[in-house]
């Protein structure tokens, strides 16, 4: 239908056009972050699954297990081991992950009762989500935050497991996942990260920061 001199008003065709620049626009400007939210909420999804798994196999089994969190590999798969027996020293300070030792290692390893990875976990399928890094692990065991190396968080026969928190980013927003020996239940506590610009010299500076202030605000809890 042709409009008539003097007629105002728009066509069917210009308001879908309209509507399909409106949605470009607002896809530009919130697509980002909504993206960057859905995988850090992925990831954080996968590592409680972890929790909870780890919790319940260590009370089935009546063994000890532990998650190890390889904070400056690339991919930072978690990894996930069982002790061969309940009679060990616990590593406050970490180890080298079982697949790189050699295999004398690995049977001194078994052998001498200690942690080797549990055949049940594939690592695969708890890699963190697009940019989101795995920033900081404390827990009331080893008493410190760890922005190195590779901390673990243990599990007992008992059904308890270490008091930690777990800081994770993306560029744009910084998590907190605690947990509390007895309890089931995993808090989650989202902060902005504001005045931390992405690919600046200090990023990194500043995003472990932003996890000891975390930290701090965690113990004093």
């Amino acid at each position: 239908m042709h409009r008539g001199h003097g007629q105002s008003g728009f066509t069917l065709i210009e308001i879908l056009v309209s509507m399909a620049l409106a949605s470009l626009l607002l896809y530009m400007v919130v697509g980002t972050s909504f993206s960057s939210r859905r995988n850090l909420d992925e990831t954080i999804n996968n590592i409680e699954r972890i929790i909870r798994f780890s919790s319940d196999e260590a009370s089935l089994q009546n063994k000890f297990i532990r998650l190890g969190f390889p904070l400056e590999e690339l991919d930072q798969r978690p990894t996930l081991e069982i002790a061969q027996s309940n009679d060990f020293v616990i590593d406050i300070e970490g180890t080298r992950n079982f697949d790189d030792l050699t295999e004398e290692e690995q049977e001194e390893m078994k052998s001498s009762g200690r942690f080797t990875p549990l055949p049940e976990f594939n690592a695969d399928d708890f890699t963190p989500s697009g940019a989101v890094k795995i920033v900081a692990v404390g827990s009331t065991l080893t008493q410190k935050l760890h922005t190195t190396g590779k901390p673990f968080v243990y599990f007992y026969p008992t059904g308890e497991k270490d008091s930690v928190i777990i800081i994770l980013a993306t560029e744009e927003e910084m998590v907190a996942l605690s947990t509390e020996p007895y309890s089931q239940v995993i808090n989650r506590e989202y902060v902005a990260l504001e005045g931390v610009n992405f690919g600046n010299e200090d990023y990194v500076e500043k995003l472990i920061e932003k996890a000891n202030e975390l930290y701090d605000e965690w113990l004093s809890n």
